[in-house]
């Protein structure tokens, strides 16, 4: 499928920090990535419809990022600075997909006891992560 690189709509981010790559600088490798990504969603989402059918009883709760979360597949996981960076962002994701669908959460969450509140979730990290 042709894709236009324009980052001010679309963009496929470097290996390093997320800037904006062409195709052809990022190789055959990334496309073999990123169908091994696309292959592994696919069969995720399988495996929990499955899990739902056969198990209609048990609360499945699936976090995950958008797909316009890609800064976290495109860091390069020998940097510290990258993995640092990848923590702070899915620690901040987390909480705000926590605090935006807590109404559909809560009653799953307190069924299954674990106690969650909506000020939890206004609270900082509980460690500073330097970027």
């Amino acid at each position: 499928m042709p894709i236009d690189n324009d980052p001010e709509h679309a963009c496929l981010p470097d290996l390093s920090y997320g800037n904006c790559s062409k195709i052809a600088d990022l190789g055959l490798n990334f496309s073999w990535e990123q169908s091994r990504r696309i292959e592994a969603k696919e069969n995720i989402e399988r495996a929990i419809e499955n899990y739902r059918q056969k198990y209609p009883k048990v609360d499945i709760v699936v976090f995950e990022p958008g797909r316009d979360e890609s800064v976290l597949f495109f860091q390069n996981p020998m940097s510290m600075v990258a993995r640092n960076h990848i923590m702070s962002y899915g620690y901040t994701t987390t909480l705000n997909q926590l605090a935006s669908r807590f109404a559909e959460l809560e009653p799953i969450f307190k069924r299954n006891g674990i106690k969650v509140s909506q000020e939890n979730l206004d609270c900082p990290a509980p460690v500073e992560i330097a970027l």
